[in-house]
């Protein structure tokens, strides 16, 4: 993700000061060979060292840009993304709508590469990439992925087979063609459900047809998303959202990216039979998700047991598979020692041990099974748990003893807010199921989460909303490109608006009383922006009073009330504005690590 901001700001940069090749991006007219190739097009290039020069990375954008990618109906039925390997970096675009963006993506992507020089590139980080990047993400049409590639390399291409079969697995049409290339295609064929070949680092008008026919072939056909277990309001087609409380979050449980600590109380507190029965309950939870090392979709898990004193059973670092997970689970009733405990604050300084020694990309929660805690003295566990919870450690309890309110209340003043459950809870599972696919919902810095919490539940939920609040007054007509890579906000339920209302505005805008949404009306329709290119329609909130115009604008006319109105753009209308942009989740991997 971050790449992808890096190379938008590179892109805004040059549409204030054109280069000049930027110019021959400008009232380029398409001539698709289809009017109705409904497909989410993602187009691999190569600009690594396997092409040899900067000039003929040069050779293979002009006849992209110039013969294949105009045979499309660009931002009509087919939207493209683009991949662009090689100077060092993969940078990763989202889902175009218009000819002029891809192509002066793709004009910045080359003039990186002259600037940085050729590379080596790992085929199996494309593919990976176009995995967690394009393939969750567009309209939910056929994927089509075609890689053009001049790197033959059999090492290379055979460390991308099992991401490419992951790929294709999933539906996803793939594409490789092979740039430069004399016959020497045995390894490259394996990649892919078509090869083709140049002889030459250029696309001929005949191999662009046959590629363009090629990719075209499942039009229309609807993506088959991967099921998943409980998801968070789900509503996948866009035209949903327009009554949502807020966007959700994705909760395929496949796709989750979490390291967790398990910490066990096998104290005379709990009997053997309810360990046995809680970790059958826990293996039926971790059974739904990918576990192992990799790939880059998947989930660590390691045990503590604690009584008086703790025990290290299994580490992150140990875990292979599934079956040796349940192994291990099967097991934790043997470490009982035979006393009363208590220790709870040991067992979550093993916990925070093993998540900062064996830390990786993925996001961290730790899940506490209770019958015995003793706060008092050395032994309270009040700090660690705010320490972990600080360090983005989402903190899961469940009692062992449902019917000591008091005992509840502890665990639950140690967890994370609408994550404290009891072992006798009848939806104890998909409960947890669906909040380990939560912690994955985050936003980046300098963004704030829209959550919410509902009392009749006891949970807390999350939506894929980060917002955040700029106080310049801007032409509304500007402010959505401002907002990119983001949006402008929705403001589609009663509970978001009071979100922004008691925390963005306080904190972002104080004293503001007009601010700028994302409501924009087309063809006399008022629409919300959607993530992806997408937009929806107005649902049933909010209502909006129509003073002219094609833009809304938030106005606090009293105390905690706001109304909504149409406007004008220009700079009578300059008004501050609120952004919000995706949050990472299950489907939708970002790296939150960079700055």
């Amino acid at each position: 993700m971050l790449k992808f901001l890096f190379l938008s700001f590179f892109l805004a940069v040059a549409s204030a000061s054109p280069a000049p090749r930027s110019e021959a991006c400008a009232n380029v007219a398409t001539t698709p060979l289809y009017s109705d190739c409904n497909v989410d097009l993602t187009v691999g290039i190569d600009m690594s060292i396997a092409l040899g020069s900067t000039a003929n990375v040069a050779i293979l954008d002009t006849s992209l840009l110039t013969k294949y990618l105009i045979d499309y109906d660009a931002g009509q039925s087919t939207y493209t993304s683009v991949i662009a390997f090689g100077p060092s970096t993969i940078d990763s675009s989202s889902y175009f709508t218009s000819y002029q963006d891809l192509c002066n993506y793709i004009h910045t992507a080359e003039a990186q590469t002259v600037e940085l020089g050729l590379s080596n590139a790992n085929l199996s980080e494309v593919f990976a990439t176009f995995r967690d990047d394009q393939l969750p993400t567009g309209r939910n049409y056929q994927k089509v992925f075609v890689l053009f590639t001049a790197i033959t390399d059999t090492n290379n291409i055979n460390q991308a087979i099992p991401i490419a079969n992951q790929v294709r697995t999933a539906g996803a049409q793939v594409i490789v063609v092979a740039l430069n290339n004399s016959g020497n295609t045995s390894a490259l064929s394996q990649l892919a459900d078509q090869l083709l070949i140049s002889p030459d680092f250029a696309v001929s008008d005949a191999l662009s047809q046959q590629i363009v026919q090629s990719s075209c072939r499942n039009a229309g056909s609807t993506y088959p998303t991967v099921p998943s277990n409980p998801s968070a309001n789900p509503s996948s087609n866009p035209n949903d959202l327009g009554n949502a409380i807020g966007t959700p979050c994705a909760a395929n449980t496949t796709n989750a990216w979490l390291d967790i600590v398990l910490v066990m109380d096998v104290s005379n507190g709990v009997t053997t039979s309810d360990i046995q029965k809680l970790s059958v309950q826990l293996a039926t939870v971790f059974e739904a998700f990918t576990i192992g090392q990799d790939p880059r979709h998947s989930i660590r898990v390691a045990i503590v047991t604690y009584s008086i004193d703790v025990q290290y059973v299994y580490n992150l670092t140990d875990i292979t598979n599934f079956e040796n997970l349940l192994n291990q689970l099967m097991k934790i009733s043997t470490y009982r020692p035979g006393d009363d405990g208590g220790n709870l604050q040991g067992g979550m300084q093993a916990a925070q041990n093993i998540l900062s020694t064996q830390k990786s990309y993925r996001r961290q929660a730790l899940i506490m099974a209770a019958a015995s805690y003793d706060p008092l003295g050395f032994n309270d566990a009040s700090q660690i748990s705010k320490d972990l919870q600080l360090d983005g450690v989402s903190i899961f309890s469940i009692s062992f003893h449902p019917a000591d309110g008091t005992f509840s209340d502890l665990l639950r003043n140690l967890s994370s807010p609408g994550y404290n459950y009891m072992n006798s809870d009848q939806d104890l599972i998909p409960r947890i199921t669906l909040g380990l696919t939560q912690v994955d919902c985050v936003c980046p810095p300098k963004t704030l989460q829209f959550r919410k919490y509902n009392a009749t539940t006891n949970t807390v939920e999350v939506y894929a909303d980060c917002l955040s609040g700029y106080v310049g007054d801007t032409d509304p007509q500007f402010t959505n490109f401002a907002c990119s890579p983001g949006i402008l906000a929705s403001v589609t339920s009663q509970e978001k608006l009071d979100f922004i209302t008691d925390n963005i505005v306080p904190h972002d805008m104080a004293g503001i009383k007009n601010i700028t949404v994302g409501g924009h009306r087309k063809n006399g329709v008022w629409y919300w922006y959607g993530y992806d290119n997408t937009e929806y329609p107005f649902g049933d909130f909010p209502s909006i009073t129509d003073n002219g115009g094609d833009y809304a604008f938030a106005d606090n006319y009293f105390g905690f009330n706001w109304k909504f109105l149409g406007g004008g753009s220009g700079t009578q209308n300059a008004k501050p504005y609120i952004c919000q942009i995706k949050a990472c989740d299950t489907d939708y991997f970002c790296d939150l690590t960079g700055t």
